[in-house]
């Protein structure tokens, strides 16, 4: 029998009391999407972050026109990014894009939810986008985006459970967290650090399905299609993958 990979580790389905309509819109919704419409969102970003990468950038329709444009049409974004709140991973810049082209939410950690909790303002705003899309009737993408040396994540783990913090608010944020990574990877000799901060995105991205009715309804017409990626700062890349991938 073959060993698990290092990624089969943090591999999880969703819990079995999800919605229907999400366990049978996941094999359409997640990954490289079924609706062809998504497909060119998903490739402007790419090329976007090829530009990041290579020292390229346009910074495209970042005028006064733009913005005056955008003020009078108001949102009219097809990707929202729940990002991580690093100062260093700004979607704008790392996909090379304009004004208005992304609905952004960063949070640190990339925590959505706490553990226990049904709802959030970092929720709320990503429902809130989503309605767009089912309003519209307007393909759309939801991205999360984590970074490869997020300092919530690090600290989730490498510091051991009970440290003492001198603020409530990062001992709350790391436990967070923490509770967001399988013990499996945590304990494992040699830890994957990359491996815990991929599970912990992963464990984002289910939270909002989970509880979000809204995203869920798109999701289900084929409206919404999911992505999670990571980003490395040294290099500039984004990397995708899936939930079932990782």
């Amino acid at each position: 029998m073959n060993k698990p990979s290092k990624r089969d580790a943090a591999r999880s389905d969703f819990p079995l009391d999800l919605p229907e309509d999400i366990r049978s819109a996941k094999s359409r919704s997640f990954g490289v999407p079924a609706n062809p419409a998504i497909r060119p969102i998903l490739q402007t970003l790419m090329e976007g972050n090829r530009r990041h990468m290579e020292g390229w950038m346009l910074h495209p329709r970042q005028d006064r026109p733009t913005r005056i444009q955008k003020a009078k049409e108001g949102q009219n974004s097809p990707v929202v990014i729940v990002s991580c709140a690093d100062s260093r991973v700004a979607p704008e810049v790392t996909f090379d894009g304009s004004l208005g082209d992304f609905f952004t939410v960063r949070a640190a950690g990339n925590v959505v939810l706490a553990r226990g909790e049904t709802e959030s303002l970092s929720l709320g705003a990503v429902a809130y986008w989503a309605g767009y899309a089912l309003e519209r009737r307007r393909p759309a993408l939801l991205m999360v985006l984590w970074y490869c040396d997020c300092g919530a994540c690090r600290a989730a783990a490498t510091l051991p459970h009970g440290h003492r913090f001198s603020d409530p608010s990062l001992e709350f944020l790391v436990e967070t967290v923490r509770a967001n990574i399988p013990k499996e990877i945590l304990t494992r000799p040699g830890l994957d650090f990359e491996l815990a901060a991929a599970a912990n995105a992963r464990s984002a991205l289910c939270s909002i399905i989970e509880h979000s009715p809204t995203v869920r309804q798109a999701m289900a017409e084929g409206l919404l299609a999911t992505v999670l990626a990571s980003y490395h700062a040294y290099t500039g890349a984004v990397t995708l993958g899936t939930l079932n991938g990782w």
